[in-house]
């Protein structure tokens, strides 16, 4: 009978790769911040009053806070070397 090995090595970060979660989670964030504003500017032309001030105060809350989170993220995170020792 045959033996078969596999040789599954993980996947180097590259700067390619690097910070490619927090690039997604801010663009979709300002891309929805903006297409939100563009709704509710639409909305109060055509019925002619305010939406819910409400639901705009925690859309704002949730994705500032968001941002501001992977703003925290990028300022204290700990830079490591090539061998991967922290410094």
């Amino acid at each position: 009978m045959q033996e078969i090995t596999l040789n599954i090595k993980p996947k180097k970060v590259t700067k390619k790769t690097k910070g490619h979660f927090g690039r997604c989670v801010l663009i979709f964030s300002f891309s929805f911040i903006t297409l939100y504003t563009l709704w509710v500017m639409w909305e109060q032309h055509r019925i002619g009053s305010e939406p819910v001030p409400t639901l705009t105060q925690w859309v704002y809350s949730f994705w500032g806070i968001e941002v501001i989170m992977l703003c925290l993220k990028r300022i204290f995170a700990k830079p490591i070397e090539n061998n991967g020792e922290e410094v």
